[in-house]
């Protein structure tokens, strides 16, 4: 009986839920009319999740500086953080709905089971394009249509680049943005003080102090069913807990954002030194906002949590990075790895020049960092930070990278710790991995001792 009523209940849901985000949607253009109606240019961007209201934010505003920009944003619960309006200085951002929340019911995502989200009412995923293309129309009826471009019109218009041969066509924004990222200045992304004191006093009252802070964003989207974006998730909290004991032996406050939280009890033992937003009790979208804008240093993984970090000029070391072509501005990249059919880590150039292009790999596993080589890279990083001292090989100068690769186009750095365990002459197992890990991890602290 419950089978046949979820049956029956789910195109009713769907198309309660169609006219309900059709409502606000118009509710939503009539409250913000004064911005739109002045807006030097207006963005419908129906597509994409929170990375992009991150990373075409920053392109649109180095690429037209000094204009009003208005972008509207299709939301959905769990992929977006609806506070992300209150650090952008120069671009009005937007959202509309296009799904709800079911009350009281956790751990489901439109794409992903497993995420730390809230679960949703069926809805009909093709709404969300029919909904923006009736806004899109809409408002080059009543503004005029030069001033008002959807998402995909606005990335279709940016220039040919040559890119990996795994990627969209559309990616070529990648390029694109490297270059302005590097030529155009831009504001500091900043919460307001209000948001910003409230949680710098909750961060301070735990650490027992002003400390300096690490942002640690770990990241866990998709499913294997969608290993181009399941295989971007990277570890969990326990294979960066070594690497966390580190920074705080640094002095340095780690506050956990992203898909993960902090197992109940941790952020006492870590006597505050460790800490998330479920124990802090402060909201989660804050407390992103502002560990990702106001750290010291941030380790992320590669999603669009890490951005802001870059954007702001915080030192940034990304671990679990995967494709192997990827890259961002500013940025010293930690791979994964990748196993061969017998189970053996591939060398670096093999890698690189092998398999850099592919998106998705047929034959071969990637495989996570573990804990000893995390705790490695992060003390290399941090320590090098500290002493002003090179953080990283620039990735146009390694073996097997090519130009078009978005680490080369970025100007990336790989890690020293990631080439002196995988730039090796063959395949190496994962328990030899790991030993060599441990015995560079040792080098380090020996080297510290010694400092």
């Amino acid at each position: 009986m419950y089978r046949i009523a979820k049956i029956l209940f789910r195109p009713a849901s769907k198309l309660l839920t169609a006219l309900v985000s059709a409502g606000i949607a118009i509710a939503v253009v009539m409250k913000h009319w004064r911005k739109l109606s002045t807006a030097d240019l207006v963005i419908i961007h129906g597509t994409g999740g929170f990375g992009y209201t991150i990373s075409t934010t920053d392109i649109v505003r180095r690429e037209r500086p000094g204009q009003r920009i208005v972008i509207l944003f299709g939301h959905m619960p769990g992929t977006h953080n609806l506070d992300i309006y209150k650090i952008w200085p120069d671009v009005d951002l937007i959202f509309v709905p296009l799904a709800f929340r079911k009350p009281f019911v956790r751990q489901f995502h439109p794409d992903d089971p497993d995420a730390r989200t809230e679960a949703l009412f069926p809805y009909a995923s093709q709404w969300r394009y029919v909904l923006f293309n009736l806004i899109e129309f809409s408002l080059r009826v009543l503004l005029s249509s030069g001033r008002v471009i959807s998402d995909n019109a606005y990335y279709r218009a940016i220039p040919d680049e040559k890119i990996p041969a795994g990627r969209p066509p559309l990616d070529r924004w990648h390029p694109f943005y490297f270059r302005l990222f590097r030529d155009v200045p831009a504001k500091r992304l900043q919460l307001p003080d209000k948001e910003r004191n409230m949680i710098s006093d909750a961060l301070r009252q735990v650490a027992a102090g002003d400390v300096k802070k690490c942002c640690l964003y770990l990241r866990l989207r998709a499913s294997k069913d969608l290993p181009d974006a399941y295989l971007r998730s990277g570890g969990g909290v326990a294979e960066y807990s070594r690497a966390v004991k580190s920074l705080n032996d640094r002095g340095y406050q780690v506050l956990l954002v992203g898909d993960r939280n902090l197992p109940p009890g941790m952020m006492d033992e870590f006597n505050g030194m460790f800490t998330d937003a479920d124990s802090l009790k402060v909201p989660a979208s804050l407390f992103y906002l502002y560990a990702a804008t106001e750290s010291d240093l941030l380790i992320g993984e590669t999603g669009g949590g890490f951005q802001p970090g870059p954007v702001n000029g915080i030192p940034c070391l990304l671990m679990n990075v995967y494709p192997f072509h990827i890259g961002w501005p500013e940025v010293v990249l930690y791979f994964k790895a990748l196993a061969g059919k017998d189970g053996t880590l591939l060398p670096a150039e093999a890698i690189f020049s092998r398999y850099g292009e592919e998106v998705v790999h047929m034959e071969q596993t990637v495989v996570d960092n573990c804990a000893a080589e995390v705790e490695a890279a992060v003390i290399h990083f941090v320590d090098g930070v500290e002493s002003g001292a090179i953080l990283g090989v620039p990735a146009q100068d390694v073996a097997g990278i090519k130009p078009h690769f978005f680490s080369a186009a970025g100007r990336s750095h790989i890690s020293p710790i990631w080439l002196s365990l995988y730039g090796v002459d063959g395949p190496q197992t994962a328990e030899e991995r790991v030993a060599r890990a441990e015995e560079i991890l040792r080098q380090l602290n020996e080297m510290k001792k010694l400092d």
